[in-house]
């Protein structure tokens, strides 16, 4: 399947983190079911680490909503514009 690199680099920047963390919270998840496969953890363990990773990464999505919310993509480009 190929990616269109091209789209994807008009996006900003918070939007490709957002996707970063997304996608690497899906590999952690499937790594974690090849340790738990692999019985080289416990179902308990795995619950618990599953349910930390999502937490932390929803505290961070959430911190990210909050600064678009606080500097919208407009407003920092009428501020870099003025800067230069």
């Amino acid at each position: 399947m190929a990616r269109d690199i091209s789209a994807k680099s008009t996006e900003l920047p918070e939007k490709q983190l957002a996707r970063a963390l997304l996608n690497a919270l899906t590999t952690f998840e499937c790594e974690l079911r090849l340790d738990l496969d692999a019985e080289l953890i416990d179902e308990d363990e795995a619950r618990h680490i599953d349910e930390a990773e999502r937490e932390q990464t929803a505290h961070v999505l959430a911190e990210l909503h909050e600064l678009e919310r606080r500097y919208p993509p407009g407003g920092r480009h009428r501020v870099a514009a003025t800067l230069a």
